[in-house]
């Protein structure tokens, strides 16, 4: 994730090149489990999910509701845990070949840009059950390494003592600020942090972006 960005147009054209890749490559993924649902006896196209979301770029949250919206399933939960969740039943499930730019391109566009890279929900990548522990350290170490700044430590899916393990541990050794997050993408989906949030943290990584663009801030007078 990236915090307090200054608008760029080579930000821009980096953006806007890994969107059209995103796009193209989740509506390849949202074509074949349409497929795969209408093996399994619904009959719809990828054209009439786009009608009913003519503004959104179509992912599995608008298959999701256009499946409810339909009458093919009862819930949007449903939909998931039956058909198109990478967890649950998996009836029409396809995974979605990804290919992004690499984190140390993202970095350093991130700090080009003089923001803030922050490092998400470091307890939620798949990793060999056995590897888990080193691969995410060394995940971590790696986002320092390219420039990273700050970790997700305050997450509303995690529980208090993993949000403390976070903070205390992962952050405060490394040395990196740390953000909060809800998880929040659309529908039925969460939309509070649902956790405590230390005021002192949040003003850090503004802290990091006034600092990086030379910023000193005037507690009495409020910045300059």
């Amino acid at each position: 994730m990236d915090y307090f960005l200054k608008p760029t147009d080579r930000l821009e054209k980096f953006l806007l090149q890994n969107k059209n890749r995103v796009e193209g490559e989740t509506k390849t993924q949202i074509k074949e489990m349409i497929a795969l649902l209408n093996g399994l006896g619904m009959n719809f196209t990828y054209e009439n999910v786009a009608e009913m979301f003519p503004e959104k770029i179509i992912g599995r949250m608008e298959l999701a509701r256009f499946l409810t919206e339909k009458g093919m399933v009862r819930t949007e939960e449903e939909a998931f845990d039956t058909y198109i969740g990478d967890s649950g039943e998996k009836r029409a499930y396809v995974e979605r070949s990804v290919h992004c730019a690499s984190m140390k391109k993202v970095i350093a566009e991130i700090l080009e840009a003089d923001g803030v890279p922050v490092l998400a929900h470091v307890f939620n990548y798949s990793f060999p059950p056995h590897e888990r522990n080193y691969e995410r350290n060394y995940l971590i170490k790696t986002f320092v390494q390219e420039g990273g700044l700050a970790i997700e430590a305050f997450y509303s899916p995690y529980m208090e003592a993993l949000q403390q393990y976070l903070y205390l541990f992962c952050a405060r050794k490394r040395g990196l600020g740390v953000s909060a997050g809800s998880d929040f993408h659309g529908f039925f989906e969460h939309d509070s942090l649902e956790c405590r949030y230390p005021a002192a943290i949040a003003c850090l990584l503004g802290q990091m972006a006034r600092e990086k663009r030379g910023i000193v801030w005037d507690d009495e007078r409020g910045g300059e």
